[in-house]
């Protein structure tokens, strides 16, 4: 979701659309799950929405984030990793204890309707974010935290390919991220395999890594590029195509990745030129963007709560617009929690002593960085 370490420094560049197009993203995705809830006589509707989705977008938007935040530093391993899950592992825990309790009021006969598929057995690879790496075969808990447990996955990538970009050797990165997309594409076409776009609980980690640093080549090389890419129009074009193209679900592999990870691109250039896209830029966003995360992450435990305890099961289409209400109310106070809260007691736990080395590499404004 959200990269909130950016605008964290002022010396670094907080590019806003970019945060904006992470925050519609989340709504869109919350809208994909919600759909579910449409009137049958919208099932054409629902089965479009339902097909939304922009993971590839904050997998390769992350790895631009991390790029422009540690472009010429050497992170430690633990400090880094230790950051990176204080911007969301609470809530992925408390979200994951809730779940917990509901499995253990259903087997003690106090909830009725819970899904089966929730295990106890499955809480070890939820707390430590391995549940997208093929361990489980099933959804489980809070299911789109499979993506967190992928994100992971990308995090611990990271700190090897930064590596490998500060002495040169993108063109690893190149070659990786282009084999693991064809690799992925011809697993595809095989009998009874799903599309790698579609992976989640089942190797979602894998579907990760190519996106991921994509973005991470984009932040690189963003000083070199910008130039070519000074107009907003483009982003609009290329909104629309991924759109439509998820919609109707044609070329996958181009709709859910690669014009998602073009969409990264054409947000952050006009902004590094000087002329950030229209609206997306606006300062008055600035407030939706620490909604991002809570509001993907929170949605179906809102969803469960009320279909168990306030409407028993019994759907309605007029309900999805209530289930949006009280996921952006939570999100609102959850994120006021992270900012007050919890992100502080984070930071004073990882103390002053994080170390780093800072090397002489060339800036996202291609000025040396002492």
């Amino acid at each position: 979701m959200k990269n909130s370490e950016v605008q964290a420094n002022p010396q670094r560049t907080y590019y806003t659309a970019l945060a904006s197009a992470q925050c519609f993203a989340a709504v869109m995705i919350m809208m994909r799950h919600y759909a579910f809830f449409l009137p049958p006589e919208f099932s054409t509707l629902s089965d479009a929405i339902g097909r939304l989705n922009f993971v590839e977008f904050f997998f390769a938007a992350s790895g631009f984030v991390l790029v422009t935040r540690y472009r010429s530093e050497q992170p430690l391993f633990m400090s880094f990793i230790f950051k990176r899950l204080s911007a969301f592992y609470p809530l992925h825990v408390i979200t994951a204890m809730f779940y917990a309790a509901m499995v253990l009021a259903a087997r003690f006969g106090f909830l009725h309707g819970l899904n089966d598929r929730n295990q106890l057995s499955d809480l070890p690879y939820i707390l430590s974010l391995t549940h997208a790496w093929g361990f489980l075969d099933h959804f489980s808990f809070n299911y789109p935290s499979w993506y967190l447990s992928a994100q992971f996955g990308a995090y611990l990538i990271f700190l090897p390919a930064l590596f490998l970009l500060q002495r040169d050797k993108q063109w690893i990165l190149i070659a990786t991220a282009i084999g693991m997309i064809v690799a992925l594409v011809a697993v595809s076409e095989l009998p009874g395999q799903q599309h790698w776009t579609d992976w989640s609980y089942h190797f979602g980690v894998v579907r990760a890594v190519p996106t991921f640093l994509l973005g991470m080549l984009i932040g690189w090389n963003i000083a070199t590029i910008k130039g070519a890419f000074r107009s907003s129009i483009p982003v609009a074009i290329i909104f629309v195509l991924t759109l439509a193209g998820m919609m109707v679900y044609v070329l996958p592999t181009v709709s859910y990745c690669l014009l998602q990870v073009l969409l990264v691109l054409f947000l952050v250039a006009p902004e590094a030129n000087g002329s950030p896209v229209p609206v997306l830029s606006s300062p008055r966003l600035r407030s939706l963007h620490d909604l991002s995360f809570p509001l993907f992450l929170l949605h179906i435990p809102v969803a469960t709560v009320l279909l168990s305890f306030l409407f028993r099961n019994q759907l309605h289409g007029s309900r999805a617009f209530f289930f949006i209400a009280v996921t952006m109310v939570l999100a609102i106070l959850a994120s006021a929690a992270y900012r007050t809260g919890i992100t502080a007691l984070f930071s004073r736990v990882r103390g002053s002593a994080t170390y780093k080395r800072t090397l002489n590499v060339p800036s996202a404004e291609g000025q040396t960085q002492k």
